[in-house]
This record gives C-alpha cells, sequence and structure tokens, in this order.
C-alpha cells in the first residue's frame, strides 16, 4: 500500500466545493487544483491549500496535474 496522500482536485468552489476541499485537504488527501468558472471564488478557497492550481476548465485541470481523485461538487447547468 503506498504511503503518498492522494492528490485531489475540487470542481465547484462554492459551498459544497468548499466542504469537499476541507474533507479531503483534512482526511489525507492534498487538494492540487480548484476548479470553477467564477475563478476569483477559486483563488479565495485556494488561500486555504498552499500548492493548490486554478482552473476554469476540467479538462486544462486533468491534462495540468497529476490529480488522482476528482470531487464533482458543482451544481448542473440545465
Amino acid at each position: 500500500m503506498s504511503s503518498r496522500r492522494p492528490e485531489v482536485a475540487i470542481v465547484g468552489s462554492g459551498r459544497m466545493g468548499r466542504w469537499h476541499a476541507r474533507v479531503r485537504g483534512g482526511g489525507g488527501g492534498r487538494v492540487v487544483a480548484l476548479v470553477d468558472t467564477d475563478e476569483t471564488r477559486s483563488h479565495v478557497l485556494a488561500r486555504d491549500f498552499p500548492g493548490a492550481h486554478v482552473f476554469r476548465d476540467v479538462d486544462d485541470c486533468l491534462t495540468a496535474t497529476t490529480a488522482s481523485v476528482v470531487h464533482g461538487a458543482r451544481t448542473p447547468i440545465t
């Protein structure tokens, strides 16, 4: 079993995204990326997770990071 902490990307930086990030960050994972079309909101959340990168697009995030876990915490647009 690897002792490496899972690297986590959080999609959505609103209320649920903040909750997911804090649970993952406190639960042994390392938040490496935050994804939201509202970059300002992601940058505010990123202050709590040193080294986390901010993205507007999920595809960009997945090609630029080594995240092994992705949490979807964004309300779908209908």
